[in-house]
């Protein structure tokens, strides 16, 4: 990540950590949440399931379970497909 990419991660991070008072996030929303900002700002955009999964050292599956938690708690894709689809019309 670039000088900007990380502070834009760090200020992302205490944004969302901090939105429902410092320290009340529980360890899997928590997971998730970095993760989301791994695939936001790191360079997990472009990699397989088994390629994250040995640069972070967990299963596969769990990667799989990370990715399907960020999406439907950051809703990335969802926002992705709209405003493409809006540009297309």
């Amino acid at each position: 990540m670039e000088v900007l990419e990380n502070e834009k991660f760090a200020e992302e991070l205490m944004e969302r950590y901090s939105s429902r008072g410092f320290g009340s996030m529980n360890k899997n929303d928590f997971e998730v949440m970095i993760f989301d900002l791994l695939k936001k700002y790191g360079d997990l955009k472009n990699k397989s399931n088994h390629q994250i999964s040995l640069n972070l050292q967990i299963p596969e599956t769990k990667v799989k379970r990370l990715d399907y938690e960020s999406e439907l708690k950051y809703n990335q894709k969802a926002k992705n497909v709209r405003s493409e689809f809006f540009d297309i019309i």
